[in-house]
């Protein structure tokens, strides 16, 4: 090659290489999604007694699951075994309190058929990439306790290809 078609062979690379890492670039960004984060400073704010429109205007979200996509519909098998998170802290009832409170309206339910709406207490989460909050409410939309936890992700899938996707996926 003479020295020509070397520089234009050069420029030619270099502007490929430029592109593919704005490419590279522009797509983390597009593909980045942080969900909201109900983390411990929007936990502290929640008190008992507090309405269910009260707890909404803190939070900013209906209920429910505000993780990845990937993570709530993965493409793997995940066990029902497996943790999805850790209680930090909790106001109000205790878990144990609080699932006896639910047993006895199922226990009701299955007896009695009591309709929706008329049980003694309602749970709702809000889930997102990096906390949830669970909150209790009694008869009466007044919070009866909650508790405030660290999301522990799905685990990798099985192959490199995948796992590498998955990676570029939770940046």
């Amino acid at each position: 090659m003479d020295e020509t078609n070397q520089r234009t062979y050069r420029s030619g690379f270099r502007r490929t290489a430029l592109i593919f890492a704005l490419g590279v670039i522009v797509g983390y960004f597009l593909t980045r999604r942080s969900g909201p984060d109900f983390g411990e400073s929007k936990f502290d704010r929640i008190e008992c007694g507090m309405t269910r429109s009260e707890i909404m205007q803190i939070l900013r979200y209906y209920s429910g699951d505000y993780s990845p996509a990937h993570w709530i519909c993965p493409d793997h098998f995940v066990s029902n075994g497996d943790p999805g998170g850790i209680e930090i802290k909790s106001i109000g009832i205790s878990a144990s309190e609080l699932s006896d409170l639910e047993r006895r309206d199922m226990d009701r339910y299955a007896t009695e058929g009591i309709r929706f709406g008329q049980q003694v207490v309602t749970r709702e989460v809000w889930s997102g990439p990096n906390h949830y909050i669970s909150v209790a409410f009694d008869q009466k939309d007044h919070v009866i306790g909650a508790s405030l936890g660290e999301v522990i992700p799905p685990r990798y899938p099985p192959g490199f290809f995948r796992q590498l996707r998955w990676w570029w996926l939770n940046l």
